[in-house]
């Protein structure tokens, strides 16, 4: 060790002879290690107790899944998503890692390099650049946690009540940096002040010179002690349900399924099962039980739940904590007859409006920062109301009926399907049906869907796309009365044996029909992609707007002129849970001559939801202060636009309605993105 150089003495005025200052503190230091290894090794053999570790992914898939969940733990990407409760999170926690590693810099140095190697490096520059690191790590903990403190003091946002209580582990860590910086001043004035320390050690030498320096070794000492004491007190705390969830959300981010998006699990051979959906809490998939013990109760989820927003019952977060309740309490007083879930008796712990509020659009599970599967244990809710105790909305009764007897819940008759073609004939441009000759060769099926065969707007929209596809060249059939609804309302509101029936008869027509399909609606993309895929029907599907944006990049198609003030509304079905988003909006630009549509507070995968997904469109909204459909027309229509883009039939609808309530004196037009490229193109 260069005498002269910048350092500090490790273990300054701890007058402890070794082995055994060495041998007391590494002693001490095993004790909140066993502490939290203990408290994580119960939780795992809870969760292995019940199987929920034993739907382990296929070892292709666990490099991208640690990648995920090195990004997710580390990155922090989900988390920073909020601005001040997201950066203020990241802030202490790249605060406490920055800490932590050099604390651990200091072990090495004290107890390895220099007794072993004989090598000591902690001097010069590199103790300069060491300790200002340190510093500033020290600064940014104390403020990210007075932050957090304010927010729970003073703000409260109702977003993060919950039963886990941060409040100890947020004052505990900032004890630690507290007294770290005190340790350090005390340190530098008994020190006698060295010059490099007032760059290296900053505050540190900042808070000496308010400690008289004759006392300087006794202040320092006691602060050593309640310093070290209070570092392994917060150290023990990694085993409680609050700061333990660093260990336990990186198991669940590397178990979980890609969310949102992912496809509910089919009930599996289900002429011969029992038991549908779920009605007691031990009939959840194992893996259901997990995630929502992982729950950290940021509120993430309730702050964008279009359902929440609008007054209605649901909370994701109290879901999924209910489930977690009710696991925990079978757990502990194990009972032969559970208690269902759902129900209005004070007994059960979810009422049904919470699960029939849902649209399962998935803005919950893209903000959790745990990766928790929200959607599908609702929809696991609502397969058991409906097929183990018939109880659902009144309203879906008649779209369930129809879907049965004429395969849409229009409810009109199959033969129909193709009648959005006759202005089309009497253009001279006949669209040909699977079977017929004309079909032969077709390079596309056009999966018109039930909005685009019977209802007048999606029909608007089936013929738009038609015309440009034929103006690009392209030979497309469709099925006609061979074609049945997708199943997608039956599926996402608990009629699962209705969608199984819809779907397999879909999957059989699908075998022999052109092998590459377009659809114009995002909720048979996902359905025909995703759902399909559970019950053995794997196909190649886009969506229409990632056909049209390849024709026009291919010049194909050519840009439009459209002269429209337009503003983008995003699927939900097709932004959030298919990444697909800049699409429409390559459509929506050169349908308008290059002029990008406006965008509205909340859009691409952030987007709010119409209000019409999970069956939801087939089921009267009469809970909360406004409608959601009303409340995402407002936000669209404050954009000052008179045209709102749209690229999901039943968007169109939704936003249409909200817009008639929210300005009802204004003259908005909703049309579709190929409609806006075929008007942009008339004259052309």
């Amino acid at each position: 060790m260069d005498p002269t150089a910048s350092t500090r003495e490790i273990y300054w005025n701890i007058n402890i002879p070794e082995p055994w200052r060495t041998i007391i503190v590494v002693l001490l230091g095993f004790v909140p290690l066993v502490i939290v290894v203990r408290a994580l090794r119960a939780r795992w053999l809870e969760w292995k107790s019940v199987g929920a570790l034993d739907e382990l992914p296929p070892r292709s898939e666990w490099p991208d899944r640690a990648k995920r969940t090195l990004l997710a733990t580390l990155g922090q990407t989900r988390v920073r998503r909020r601005k001040l409760g997201g950066w203020t999170h990241t802030a202490f926690f790249y605060s406490f890692i920055t800490l932590f590693i050099g604390t651990c810099i200091v072990a090495f140095q004290h107890d390895f390099a220099q007794p072993v190697l004989g090598w000591y490096f902690f001097q010069g520059f590199f103790y300069e650049i060491y300790s200002a690191t340190l510093e500033v790590a020290g600064v940014v903990g104390i403020i990210a946690v007075s932050l957090a403190l304010h927010r729970r003091y003073v703000s409260k946002p109702k977003h993060l009540g919950g039963s886990i209580d941060w409040v100890p582990s947020l004052w505990w860590l900032q004890a630690v940096l507290v007294t770290g910086f005190l340790l350090e001043g005390a340190r530098i004035s008994g020190t006698g002040f060295p010059e490099f320390e007032r760059t290296a050690s900053f505050v540190g030498y900042l808070i000496g010179t308010l400690i008289p320096q004759d006392a300087a070794a006794s202040i320092h000492l006691v602060i050593w002690w309640g310093h070290f004491a209070i570092s392994l007190a917060f150290l023990a705390t990694f085993g409680g349900a609050a700061m333990g969830h660093v260990a336990n959300s990186a198991v669940n981010i590397f178990l979980a399924r890609p969310l949102p998006g992912s496809a509910p699990r089919p009930i599996e051979n289900i002429e011969e099962a029992e038991v549908f959906g779920v009605l007691t809490v031990d009939q959840f998939r194992r893996a259901h039980l997990r995630d929502a013990d992982v729950c950290v109760q940021c509120g993430r989820c309730v702050e964008v739940c279009p359902a929440n927003i609008t007054g209605k019952p649901l909370s994701p977060k109290k879901i999924v904590n209910d489930v977690r309740d009710a696991w925990r309490e079978q757990l502990l007083h194990p009972a032969p007859n559970l208690v269902e879930l759902v129900g209005r008796e004070d007994g059960n712990k979810i009422d049904p409006d919470e699960i029939w509020s849902c649209t399962t659009c998935g803005a919950c599970e893209r903000e959790c920062p745990v990766h928790i599967e929200i959607v599908e244990k609702i929809v696991e809710l609502r397969r058991g109301q409906t097929l183990m105790k018939s109880e659902f909305p009144p309203e879906m009764q008649l779209a369930f009926t129809n879907l049965e007897q004429q395969g849409n819940p229009w409810g009109k008759p199959a033969d129909e399907r193709g009648k959005w073609t006759e202005e089309l004939e009497a253009e001279q441009f006949h669209v040909p049906v699977v079977g017929e000759p004309e079909a032969e060769g077709a390079e596309y099926l056009f999966w018109v869907g039930c909005a685009g065969s019977f209802d007048a707007k999606g029909q608007r929209t089936s013929r738009a796309l038609a015309r440009l596809m034929r103006r690009a060249g392209i030979k497309f059939a469709i099925l006609g009365p061979m074609e049945t609804c997708t199943g997608d309302p039956a599926l996402r509101s608990g009629n699962e044996y209705l969608y199984q029936v819809l779907a397999k008869q879909n999957i059989e027509t699908l075998q022999s029909a052109p092998k590459k399909i377009v659809t114009a609606c995002p909720h048979c993309l996902q359905t025909i992609k995703k759902d399909y895929a559970l019950l053995g029907g794997g196909f190649d599907i886009v969506h229409h707007s990632e056909l049209l944006s390849e024709l026009l990049e291919a010049g194909r198609i050519p840009k439009g002129s459209a002269d429209v003030d337009a503003v983008i509304h995003d699927s939900c079905y097709l932004s959030r849970h298919n990444g697909i988003t800049e699409q429409p909006r390559a459509v929506a630009e050169a349908a308008a001559g290059g002029r990008a549509a406006k965008e509205p507070a909340r859009c691409g995968e952030k987007g709010l939801c119409c209000g019409a997904g999970g069956g939801r469109m087939w089921m009267e909204e009469k809970l909360g202060h406004k409608n959601v459909s009303e409340e995402r027309a407002g936000e669209l229509l404050a954009t000052g636009a008179s045209t709102v883009v749209v690229a999901c039939p039943f968007c169109k609808t939704m936003v249409g309605d909200g817009a008639k309530k929210v300005a009802p004196d204004q003259q908005v037009e909703i049309m579709d993105i190929a409609e806006l490229l075929e008007k942009g193109l008339e004259g052309k």
